[in-house]
Formats: structure tokens, C-alpha cells, sequence
């Protein structure tokens, strides 16, 4: 079928591999303050010796304790699945907490749900999702804490707090907000050009597609135990640092490679990810000299003139504009969009390079809008779903997507959004709604999902 597919990965976790971040996770983080703050205002009312536990979610990965952590800066002890745990001895947790409550009065805890499978074992059974059910890791510290500061001969107040899906209901933050847009103009792009098979993510602070087997194929991701993440909580809780390797000394990059060295890095060979095009089984289906205008209205290319460059030719653009013919005969203001994105552009993945051996690098098609267009906006039809869990940002994403294929494409057809997930494609039961400019206005001011009862927002686009 001539139909692109295109993926944008969500997940609150953040563990999808090679991307910068997922939509969503500075959203939850930000949510994740009100509990962190809870806990400190909890435990520092019971005093002499009040802890509060805050516990996050995270089940493979523990990047939102730790960024959360970072942001608050009032906690005494993370917990994540990376760092295995131990609860006395030289380096238990237990004691730390014990010595910091002895100095500050109070304690503020912070564990990711999937942390301490080490010590509650793991289980066989799974959840309606198909999920692995994780072992109670936040109320097994409360009764651990209050049995330790027992045996110590003192008395411990411990709140349990469980914010649970509260961070991941909430509406988009700012910065969310934006990378929402940007990431649904993007995958629109991608589309229209007939790119499909692919997801749009931000790698090394550009806009890519990657292609959707290779996103899968090793995600989720895990934070580094050892990375400079993991580094900067430990120093800031001043916990005992239990990742692996953590007590083993390391020598200094400087005095083994001197800046002299970095010309001995040689790049052997660059990967580049491919993305399928519909353009290998299917004839395009925009007209003959069609170009990308990205505006509501098409566009011959003989119907854009030639501008000689002049420092203050954008300044008589719009007097330039009335002038142009469009195909119809019509008349508009608009000309061709000139931040387009040659077929050439890639990302580099390795953006970072130690000097030594030959080096193989990746790197991902640049995201964004083409010249050529596969589809003809006037016959295009378009259908977001979403799956999975809740995030912050998606109906900023389902409203962006909206906005760029009616306002930046001007398709014709109809944008439908499919309740129930991917259920909806085939189900009575959930029929489809067709979302309009009206009906996703304000939506993004509001946690959920508008388009789905609902780790994944697909796009299809098709002719009609």
C-alpha cells in the first residue's frame, strides 16, 4: 500500500535508545518536584528523626529519580535498577541515611519502582499489559528504615509517598511543549516526502528519523552506572556510590592522551541508517513539478520567480508576493520554503571521539521538510493513534500533528484521530473521531489523550 508510517517513541522513563530524550520526561520530572517536596515538608514536621520516601516511576530505567533528584536538590538518597543495593556495611544505605538524619534532623528518599530487585527477588508474574510486576521497593524501605533506626536504638517517623501516575498525567511543561511541535511537524515532513517505516527524535540536538526496527531492536536503554549522571547524584546525596567499577581508580584521560593526540583519530567508516521510501514501490502522486511551498496552498514551480540576492531582499518580500501566480490561477501571498533539507544531511551519532584505534560511527537521516513531495496534499488522508501508557505532551503532539498537516500542507482530506489504540483500526466499538483546528485547540493545556483511551504515537498518511 502507498501509505508512510511514521513513530514518535514516548515514554516518561526516557529509555529509548539513541535518542536525546523522549517527550514527556522533563514534564514528569518537573510533576515529580510536588512529591519531593511533600516528602521534605512531611519529614522535616517530625522531627527529631522524619523521613520521606518518594517513590517514582522507572521500571528498567532510572532516569527520572535521578533527574528528579538533580532538581530538587533536597534528597538524601536515590534509589534506581542500575545500582544494585546495599543495606548496611561500608557502603549501605541504611547507615548513610541513619548518619544524614542524624545531622539534618530528617531525610528525603527517592527510589525508582523498579530499584531493588537484588533484595525482593524478581517476579514471574506480569501485569494486564503484559508488564512485569515489580516488587514493592517503596514500602519495603519504610519497614526497613523504621526496623534499622529501631535497632539503633532510636525512633523513626517515615512518610511513604507514591505520586505514582500523577507525573505522567499532567499537562506538558514549556520546554515539552515545544519539542512536542517540533517533533509532529517533523514526522509530517518525513511522510509527505514519502519517507516511511521511521520515528522522529532529537540526536545530538538535531532533528532525525530513525528507522523503527533499529529504535526497537535495542531499547529500552538503561542509565550508565558509571556515567556522569549517576556521578553528579552520588555527590549531591552523598551516598555510598554502589555502581560497578565505582571504587576502582581511574586514570586521567589528560596525562594518557594529550590534546597533541587527538589528530591519531581515525574514522574508518559511517554508518548511515536507512529509512524506507514508498517512492521504491510506488510512483509519486504529486503532480509533475510540484515543489514543497509548505503552505496551505500548492505551488508550480514555474510559478516562483527568480530573486536576485540583495542584503534587503526579504524586507520587499511581501510586496514581491502579491505577484505570484498560483497553479489554480489564484492569487496568494507565499513563495518556496527555503529551509529545506537536502537528501545528502545526516546526523553523526558518535558525536563523541577518543583517539586510538579506527572508529566506526553512526549516523541518522536528517529530519525535516524535502523539496520533492510524495503526496499530493490535495488527496491526502491522515490517522494518528496512540498506544501505550499516558505521557505529558500527547495531545500536544496529536494537536501539532494536526496543525502541520492542515496548516503547513493544507491536505484536504480529512485528519482522523483512532480511539482505543491500535483496537481502533478494527472496533465498532471505538469509532474514529475526525480532528478539526477547533476540536484540538485547547487540548494542549490538558494531560491524556485526545484521540486514544490509552509506548508510541503512530502516524499513517495515505492518498484517498
Amino acid at each position: 500500500m502507498n501509505v508512510a508510517v511514521a513513530g514518535i517513541p514516548k515514554t516518561i522513563d526516557n529509555d529509548i535508545d539513541h535518542i536525546d530524550r523522549t517527550f514527556g520526561f522533563q514534564s514528569a520530572v518537573e510533576a515529580a518536584q510536588a512529591a519531593i517536596r511533600a516528602a521534605k515538608t512531611e519529614a522535616t514536621c517530625n522531627l527529631p528523626n522524619g523521613i520521606g520516601i518518594v517513590k517514582l516511576m522507572g521500571r528498567s530505567a532510572g532516569f527520572i529519580a535521578a533527574f528528579a533528584t538533580l532538581g530538587s536538590g533536597d534528597v538524601d538518597l536515590c534509589l534506581v535498577p542500575e545500582v544494585p543495593i546495599e543495606l548496611e556495611g561500608e557502603h549501605g544505605v541504611l547507615p548513610h541515611l541513619f548518619e544524614r538524619v542524624q545531622q539534618k534532623g530528617y531525610a528525603v528518599v527517592v527510589v525508582a519502582e523498579g530499584a531493588g530487585e537484588e533484595l525482593l527477588g524478581t517476579s514471574a508474574e506480569t501485569d494486564a499489559s503484559g508488564n512485569k510486576k515489580l516488587p514493592a521497593i517503596g514500602a519495603f524501605m519504610k519497614k526497613t528504615a523504621e526496623e534499622y533506626f529501631e535497632k539503633q536504638g532510636e525512633t523513626a517517623t517515615v512518610k511513604y509517598i507514591d505520586p505514582s501516575y500523577m507525573v505522567r498525567s499532567v499537562p506538558a511543561n514549556a520546554a515539552d511543549t515545544l519539542y512536542c511541535m517540533e517533533l509532529a511537524q517533523n514526522a509530517v515532513h518525513g511522510m509527505m516526502a514519502g519517507f516511511t517505516g521511521f520515528s522522529v527524535a532529537l540526536c545530538n540536538n538535531k532533528m532525525v528519523m530513525l528507522p523503527i526496527p533499529n529504535l526497537v531492536a535495542t531499547s529500552p536503554r538503561h542509565m550508565d552506572p558509571n556515567g556522569r549522571t549517576w556521578e553528579r547524584v552520588v555527590a549531591m546525596t552523598r551516598q555510598p556510590n554502589l555502581s560497578k567499577d565505582s571504587h576502582i581508580s581511574q586514570e586521567s584521560s589528560v596525562d594518557k592522551f594529550p590534546g597533541t593526540l587527538l589528530s591519531d583519530i581515525k574514522i574508518r567508516n559511517i554508518y548511515l541508517s536507512e529509512i524506507e521510501h514508498l517512492s521504491a514501490k510506488f510512483e509519486s502522486e504529486a503532480p509533475a513539478g510540484f515543489k514543497n511551498t509548505m503552505h496551505d496552498v500548492d505551488y508550480y514551480e514555474d510559478s516562483i520567480p527568480t530573486v536576485k540576492a540583495k542584503p534587503n531582499a526579504f524586507l520587499r518580500m511581501s510586496t514581491m508576493m502579491a505577484d505570484f501566480t498560483l497553479f489554480n490561477g489564484s492569487k496568494r501571498s507565499g513563495t518556496e520554503y527555503n529551509k529545506l533539507i537536502s537528501e545528502s544531511e545526516c546526523v553523526i551519532y558518535d558525536h563523541v571521539l577518543k583517539p586510538g584505534t579506527d572508529i566506526d560511527l553512526r549516523a541518522f537521516i536528517r529530519a525535516g521538510p524535502r523539496r520533492e513531495l510524495h503526496f499530493n496534499p490535495k488527496t491526502v488522508n491522515a490517522a494518528i493513534v496512540t498506544c501505550g501508557g499516558l505521557c505529558p505532551g500527547l495531545n500536544n503532539v496529536i494537536r501539532s500533528l494536526t496543525h502541520s498537516l492542515l496548516f503547513e500542507y493544507g491536505i484536504k482530506g480529512k485528519v482522523w484521530g483512532i480511539r482505543g489504540g491500535f483496537s481502533g483500526f478494527y472496533n465498532d466499538k471505538y469509532p474514529p473521531i475526525v480532528l478539526t483546528p477547533e476540536l484540538v485547540e485547547n487540548i494542549h493545556h490538558k494531560g491524556g489523550s485526545k484521540s486514544s483511551l490509552g509506548i508510541y504515537i503512530d502516524v499513517i498518511i495515505s492518498s484517498t
